[in-house]
């Protein structure tokens, strides 16, 4: 599902070292998310957002976006 509506560099494969705590993250809000189904146009800002580092402990939300 997210292949096409995902840019690239936000898939990553698993076995890939460090990619550990995605498996469970991704396993537990496949649930309860609902899946992408439309690509939309990427945030005004999102480049400068492609260098952050440590971004999900920051600004993650369980909640589901819209």
């Amino acid at each position: 599902v997210c292949v096409p509506e995902c840019p690239i560099e936000a898939i990553s494969p698993d076995t890939v070292p460090g990619m550990e705590e995605w498996v469970e993250i991704n396993a537990r809000y496949a649930k309860i998310w609902p899946n992408i189904t439309l690509k939309k146009p990427s945030l005004k800002d999102a480049d400068k957002w492609a260098s952050v580092h440590k971004k999900y402990p920051r600004h993650f939300s369980p909640e589901k976006g819209s």
